[in-house]
């Protein structure tokens, strides 16, 4: 029983011992980072942009995708973005059976399937913001936000143009007037290129980086957006191919 008690206070004075220990430990951390001895918190990196390339073909990589700020904002998010209401549950169900599953475009002899494309954020000061990475494979990356297949707003689809299977290695060469047509299973919608843009995306201020993004936001007409980088031999542009719905409706004639 002796032997026992003096176990308990040998095991007592060790705890009480410990706990100074750590006590002192946090007051001098406390102290060192009073003093600026030790960082208050992790540092955030700062985007570097790659330097341009004028010989092998470059990868070219979700950093020229930037595409928006998200809003600053101390509000408690809704929920999880999967959750619908009972009331929005068929609506959701519907849109998900318009996502695009196959690209053709019948003048560059593609036909190529179509991925979801995975969303990255990422902070910069006290801003977040947003990029959708590209498929490193033979496919075209479809943007989760953008518009379903058939409805008002901007169906999106990126893929590389010097990597990966390039799959938009010939996007470049797209006139207007040409047809594109996105499957969801079986389903058709065919659209027809009206423009074409080449915007600068490195050596450029953020600020700018941002404004092409835009290409890629929600809009009021239906149309589809297609992107990559140009040129071959480097990433320095983005190109953006922009083509509307056949007679206004984005259905082959032949699907209904």
């Amino acid at each position: 029983m002796v032997n026992l008690g003096l176990v308990l206070v040998f095991g007592v004075v060790l705890v009480i011992f410990a706990s100074q220990m750590t006590q002192e430990a946090e007051r001098e951390f406390a102290r060192k980072q009073a003093a600026g001895a030790v960082p208050v918190g992790p540092a955030l990196n700062s985007i570097e942009l790659p330097a341009e390339g004028d010989g092998a073909p470059q990868n070219d990589a979700p950093q020229a995708d930037v595409e928006a700020v998200l809003p600053d904002t101390e509000e408690e998010p809704a929920g999880p973005a999967e959750l619908v209401s009972m009331a929005a549950a068929p609506a959701a169900v519907e849109a998900q059976k318009r996502q695009p599953t196959r690209l053709v475009i019948p003048m560059l002899e593609l036909d190529a399937p179509v991925k979801a494309a995975e969303l990255l954020t990422w902070q910069e000061g006290d801003k977040l913001y947003t990029q959708w990475t590209v498929p490193e494979e033979f496919a075209a990356g479809w943007h989760g936000d953008s518009a379903p297949l058939g409805e008002v707003g901007n169906t999106v689809l990126n893929g590389h143009h010097n990597v990966h299977g390039e799959v938009f290695r010939d996007l470049i060469n797209l006139p207007a007037g040409e047809e594109i047509i996105i499957y969801d299973g079986d389903q058709p919608f065919t659209y027809q290129v009206t423009n074409m843009e080449l915007l600068r995306n490195q050596g450029v201020p953020l600020r700018e980086r941002l404004a092409n993004g835009r290409w890629f936001h929600s809009t009021e007409d239906e149309r589809l957006t297609l992107t990559t980088c140009w040129p071959y031999t480097s990433n320095t542009h983005r190109l953006v191919v922009v083509a509307h719905p056949v007679d206004g409706k984005g259905l082959a004639q032949a699907g209904g």
